[in-house]
């Protein structure tokens, strides 16, 4: 192990038991000692983990961790004494962490996993090559190396069984993976000591828990080939109990060293569908053309998640759940800081017992200094053996907390609260004292630690007019929703929501990257966007998405993961009860929906889904589905939280939307019309013109889904195609496609038929009768291909955009952020594995995605149609003056000539607050300012306006050229200058690169000769690969 990722999987910022797991397992290689005495270990360096975390300077750490080591073991005087081999395990680990500091300050990494179990000590299952893969119908298969997380298909090509299935079409070669019995197995090694605390007499409260974190598609599990359980949901977390396995057979099947952990996916199993509903293809996702026995398309399978053993020497922790209630009345103006309503925190502790027991708690919310207050102590004067669940409520008063509020508004205060649980006094330690051989010695049980990290804030969505005084004393104990419209209000504030929906970031989950989650949040956050969605087809994603949406503060409208329907199959629910657990503690989770588009009554959702929401949730909004109507009962009527009224649905209006919805056609694919071209109008100039007034006391709507088909770079399609068929037409004969484009049925080896939707219609709407360029096979016609569809579909969800902003919509979000696989796709971000070749940790950002950033969801936007112009502010800020300036773009010169200027112009508070105007003699191509006249010029909003297709502007081939600079910046971006050859203007200038990062402009209209932008990397700066993969495309190359 190199010193810098000693502590691979710690996350930084979370006190959590990551750290704990690589400490223990380093232990054990030192010092072959029982797992109750690893606890001690553990006690004393944790410190030393959160030296690892809290400084990144090498010789900073070192010297605080060295204060805190020797702090530790002056606190366990005693145990220096009846331990001494303990101590000399701590001094070597002491000095390997030294060393690292030495060699450098480890890297900032994420994982993966979820919260393990608290309980004792946590043994990983998990990892590279961890298991081993076979199937009984392939005896001349060898072993394949197993990866957990991962799944099977992941694991074949990494054996280079298989090729990778998202080449060219290669997902549908599946003679080999599919309708196959396959075998995960692995050896667990028990020792002597572990055989007797299981099997001794029923007044042992030792366990060990076996803990699959998540199994996906159906499967058996078998140890030493006696059935444990069975797995049903790709979404629930299975939890065996090996005491228990161990007394209900006779003899015991465990045994002293190895014993065999075998999981068995038997494609007979029926599962219901209890699994991703993308899962083997969806107008943006890879059609495996496989279906289970009971008829769902099907595409993988695997142990998805972590699997690992928590040794529990008296009570286990299985979930802990954190939920903050704010005890004000509605507030209509933002709540301020120090001057609100106390929060009310509810923590519930899910137990596990072997035997029945009692348990002293300990709460420790880091948000009061330890200084001033112990914490709040109860007694559990009874924990019944089995599972079990506690609860204590406190307050939080607003002298004490800081609000978490949304990106752009204000500060994500995060919080730890930390959760002991101390065993009777008589389990504690036994014999310390006197003078027994030390191996009789023995610690019959320690704390139970956990932590969660919190935060503080009220979201509310409204759906009545709650600026009306009146309306709002009369419906503060109303219940059910009204019909005035859709909004959102946090910590009080109105807000203006823009976003995107988020879709699973690969289908082979053995792909699946920490930093890529990470990175894909931060990219939303880039963008301007305050909220994402996570869509009900798809996955409840990985803890560090979370993570970061609350260090950011991205809000997360979630969706229930179903089907649109109720099943009623026990394991449906505990899969969602096991989820609405682990995710309870996330101040970016505001809402949770039902479903995705099943208006919430198809199968039941309501009642019978909404009330298992709410039995284990109060705390968050809830809504019947994605887009719903709202509720007759159950919800309160001013902020949609449940309010203990029996749950029935609305009938009334929906305020929420899907769609518009666009695109390509023209080309026989899996999805869109087969058969036709369907050219679209442009929407060129956008129709825009004042009518009904707008603002937060007039009626609303909010758009959840909307957007165009749109397909990836040549630097992310091209890997994954030979080029023999780089082109939109596959360099192949067309497939015969058939259907109503949901998805067709393709006859035919067009590896382009196979990447969802064309883009013939798009291209040609907008750059004019190019069908002839759409044939053409190889590097320069493809990437001229798809840098034009790109721009198209750009410029529909722009048009879209700019719309919408026009009227009284309080909530626009895009469909979709991100791309499962490079196809024809809808997302504003690209595929992002960052592990396949031409990737992007996250995904690269398209051009609509930067133009998000600098026009679309800016706070403050104008945009221009046929002759009347808006400027918008949807911030919670005033401005007293701006200036605003429309220039039309001379062709030939590129000077830009002023063609309207106003100047003082008071622009009030949003959301909401509008500001319309008229031009005079528009040409078509303008750029258009708004200027702080307060505030030294600043720029508030600003945006190239197109008045017309492309096609008919007459750009010129003018040559661009970029010069990377010789070093970095201080920050590790780096500069770039730019070089236009001619006067004539370049529209849309795109920057292309294989370095991993995103440019601080992109897409953009340049009109001097020379300008310079910067290079911001995801990850650690490759200037090398900058340098030799970067080029620059604009529209007049093209058109």
């Amino acid at each position: 192990v190199q010193p810098r990722s000693l502590m691979v999987r710690t996350q930084v910022g979370r006190r959590g038991r990551y750290g704990d797991i690589i400490i223990n397992q380093l232990a054990l290689l030192f010092f072959n000692t029982s797992y109750r005495n690893i606890i001690l270990i553990t006690k004393i360096l944790r410190d030393i983990r959160r030296a690892f975390q809290l400084f990144s300077h090498a010789w900073t750490g070192f010297i605080i961790c060295h204060i805190r080591h020797i702090r530790s073991l002056i606190s366990h005087k005693m145990m220096m004494v009846t331990r001494p081999r303990l101590v000399i395990v701590s001094v070597a680990l002491f000095v390997i962490s030294s060393l690292c500091f030495a060699y450098g300050a480890p890297p900032i990494t994420y994982s993966l996993d979820d919260v393990p179990i608290a309980g004792g000590v946590v043994q990983s299952l998990s990892g590279p090559a961890s298991w081993s893969v076979s199937s009984p119908s392939l005896p001349d298969l060898k072993e394949v190396a197993g990866n957990v997380p991962g799944d099977l298909l992941t694991d074949l090509f990494e054996a280079k069984v298989i090729p990778d299935p998202i080449y060219e079409n290669n997902i549908l070669n599946s003679t080999l993976w599919n309708n196959r019995v396959w075998i995960y197995q692995r050896d667990i090694v028990l020792s002597q000591q572990d055989i007797q605390d299981i099997s001794s007499s029923n007044s042992s409260s030792s366990d060990i828990l076996l803990v699959f974190d998540g199994i996906k598609m159906g499967a058996s599990i078998t140890l030493n080939n006696a059935p444990l359980g069975t797995s049903l949901s790709q979404f629930e977390r299975l939890v065996f109990s090996l005491r228990a396995f161990s007394k209900s057979i006779s003899p015991s099947p465990l045994k002293v060293g190895a014993n065999t952990l075998t999981v068995t996916f038997d494609p007979n199993m029926v599962t219901g569908g209890l699994f991703a509903q993308c899962t083997g293809g969806w107008d943006w996702a890879p059609y495996s053309e496989t279906k289970t026995k009971d008829g769902y398309t099907s595409f993988g399978l695997g142990l998805w998640k972590a699997v690992y053993l928590t040794r529990v020497s008296w009570l286990a922790l299985t979930d802990l759940v954190v939920q903050t209630h704010y005890t004000g009345t509605f507030p209509t103006s933002p709540l301020q800081q120090g001057d609100h309503a106390p929060f009310k925190i509810n923590v519930t502790l899910h137990l596990k017992a072997a035997t029945a027991t009692s348990a002293r708690l300990q709460v420790r919310p880091s948000w009061i200094p330890s200084a001033q207050q112990p914490g709040l102590s109860a007694n559990i004067p009874s924990i019944p053996a089995g599972d079990s669940t506690f609860s204590v409520q406190f307050f939080a008063n607003a002298s004490q907390i800081t609000l978490w509020w949304p990106s752009g508004l204000g500060k994500q205060s995060l919080y730890d609260l930390d959760v002991i649980l101390s065993p009777p006094s008589s389990m504690m330690m036994n014999n310390m004292n006197n003078n027994k051989d030390e191996n009789e010695s023995e610690v019959i049980a320690a704390p139970v630690t956990d932590t969660r990290r919190i935060a503080f804030r009220l979201y509310a969505l409204v759906t009545g007019n709650d600026t009306d005084p009146s309306y709002v004393a009369r419906s503060q104990n109303a219940t059910g929703s009204d019909s005035f419209g859709m909004r959102v209000r946090v910590n009080g504030q109105p807000i203006y929501i823009r976003g995107a929906n988020v879709i699973p970031m690969d289908t082979m989950e053995g792909r699946f990257s920490a930093d890529a989650h990470r990175r894909m949040a931060l990219s939303a956050r880039d963008a301007m966007m305050n909220m994402v969605r996570i869509w009900g087809g798809g996955i409840y994603l990985p803890q560090i998405f979370y993570d970061t949406c609350d260090e950011i503060g991205l809000m997360v409208m979630h969706d229930l993961m179903n089907r649109g329907s109720w099943t009623g199959a026990p394991r449906e629910e505990s899969a969602y009860r096991h989820q609405l657990r682990r995710l309870s503690y996330h101040p970016s989770i505001v809402q949770w929906n039902g479903c995705n588009e099943c208006n919430g009554t198809a199968g039941q959702i309501v009642p019978n889904a909404m009330n298992v929401l709410v039995s284990e949730d109060t705390s968050r909004v809830m809504w019947p589905s994605c887009p719903g109507n709202g509720w007759s009962s159950g919800a309160n009527k001013l902020s949609s939280l449940p309010d203990g009224q029996p749950i029935v649905q609305s009938r009334g209006p929906f305020q929420e939307h899907h769609g518009p919805y666009q695109h390509g056609s023209g080309w026989p694919s899996k999805n869109g019309d087969p058969a036709n071209l369907e050219l679209f109008g442009s929407q060129l100039p956008i129709n825009i013109y004042p009518s009904d007034p707008i603002g937060l006391g007039r009626p609303n709507f909010f758009i959840s889904e909307f957007g165009s088909s749109v397909w990836s770079s040549f630097e992310s399609l091209s890997p994954t195609v030979d080029p023999s068929h780089w082109s939109l037409h596959g360099g192949s004969r067309m497939d015969t496609c058939t259907g109503n484009g949901f998805p067709n049925e393709c006859i035919g080896t067009n590896t382009m038929a196979k990447r969802n939707y064309p883009c013939d219609s798009m291209i040609m709407v907008y750059f004019g009768g190019l069908q002839y360029q759409f044939d053409v096979v190889g590097e320069e016609a493809f990437r001229r291909q798809l840098y034009l569809c790109q721009i198209a579909g750009g410029l529909i969800v722009k048009i879209d955009i700019e719309q919408f902003r026009s009227q009284n919509a309080f909530g626009t979000m895009i469909w979709q952020l991100n791309e499962i696989w490079p196809t024809g796709g809808w997302g504003t971000i690209e595929y992002g594995t960052p592990s396949l070749s031409g990737q992007v940790v996250g995904g690269r950002w398209k051009p609509i995605h930067y133009w998000l950033r600098e026009s679309l969801f800016s706070d403050v936007i104008i945009a221009c149609g046929q002759e009347w112009c808006y400027v918008k502010n949807d911030l919670y800020q005033a401005f007293p003056k701006v200036n605003i300036q429309v220039y039309n773009v001379n062709m030939s010169t590129s000077a830009l000539e002023s063609i309207y200027l106003e100047q003082g112009v008071p622009l009030g508070a949003g959301p909401g607050m509008i500001h319309w105007f008229q031009m005079k003699d528009p040409q078509n191509l303008i750029m258009a300012l708004v200027t702080d006249a307060s505030n030294n010029g600043n720029i508030l909003a600003q945006n190239t306006i197109l008045r017309t297709e492309p096609r008919n502007l007459g750009l010129k081939p003018v040559a661009v050229t970029a010069t990377v600079a010789s070093q970095p910046n201080p920050d590790q971006s780096i500069t770039i200058m730019l070089t236009k050859n001619a006067q004539e203007p370049a529209l849309y200038v795109t920057l292309s690169t294989l370095a991993e990062g995103s440019f601080s402009r992109n897409a953009f209209l340049m009109v001097d000769n020379k300008m310079s932008l910067t290079f911001i990397p995801f990850t650690s700066l490759d200037a090398f690969l900058l340098r030799t993969s970067l080029r620059v495309t604009h529209l007049g190359m093209y058109v």
